[in-house]
C-alpha cells in the first residue's frame, strides 16, 4: 500500500533529498535542484545554451532532460502549489 503524503511530509521529503543529493527528481526526468547545485554544476556546462543563464534569480531551479527552460521557485511550497495549480489547469483543458 502507498503512503500518502501530506504538504509537509512532501515539503521534509524533498529537502531532505535535495539537501543530500542537491536536487530532487520529482518526475522521470525532471528536477528540482538547489540554486547552490545548480550553479556548480553550470560551471561544467560548456557549449550548453545555459551555460549563461543567471540561477541566482530563485533558490529552487525545474530543469529537464530535455533541456526545458528552467522554472525557478522561491520555496519547495512555492513549487508545490504550482505544481498542483498547473495540475489542475491541465485537467480543465481536457476535460
Amino acid at each position: 500500500m502507498s503512503k500518502i503524503y501530506t504538504g509537509t511530509d512532501l515539503v521534509e521529503k524533498i529537502a531532505a533529498e535535495i539537501h543530500s543529493h542537491g536536487f530532487c527528481e520529482v518526475r522521470p526526468g525532471v528536477f528540482l535542484a538547489s540554486q547552490e547545485n545548480i550553479i556548480s554544476d553550470q560551471k561544467g556546462w560548456e557549449g550548453d545554451a545555459l551555460k549563461n543563464f543567471d540561477f541566482k534569480k530563485a533558490d529552487f531551479w525545474l530543469t529537464t532532460d530535455d533541456a526545458a527552460k528552467p522554472e525557478g521557485f522561491d520555496s519547495i511550497q512555492e513549487f508545490l502549489v504550482d505544481s498542483l495549480e498547473t495540475k489542475k489547469r491541465r485537467s480543465f483543458l481536457l476535460e
